[in-house]
């Protein structure tokens, strides 16, 4: 197992105490492991397709009805809902 120096700037240390306040448990090298690996997940395992223009702008059109209140879904409260597209 090798080691990795990391030297903690200000905003190294700003990031890390903000991070700090969702996970009080996590220690700052454990910090840094969950997003090296969220980090990998994005990037390598869950890779997303881009938006074609025409979907973009079925999104951006969705989203404005959504902020005017012209689009609402009844939802079972042991439904799952997928939040993924605002």
């Amino acid at each position: 197992m090798s080691t990795i120096r990391l030297t903690k700037t200000p905003e190294l240390a700003r990031i890390l105490a903000e991070i700090k306040a969702f996970y009080p448990l996590l220690d700052d090298a454990e910090i840094i492991k969950m997003i090296i690996s969220k980090y990998y997940l994005d990037l390598r395992v869950l890779p997303r397709r881009q938006a074609t223009p025409e979907e973009e702008k079925l999104i951006a059109e969705g989203k404005k009805a959504l902020k005017q209140g012209k689009i609402y879904k009844v939802v079972a409260p042991d439904q799952e809902i997928d939040l993924d597209f605002l």
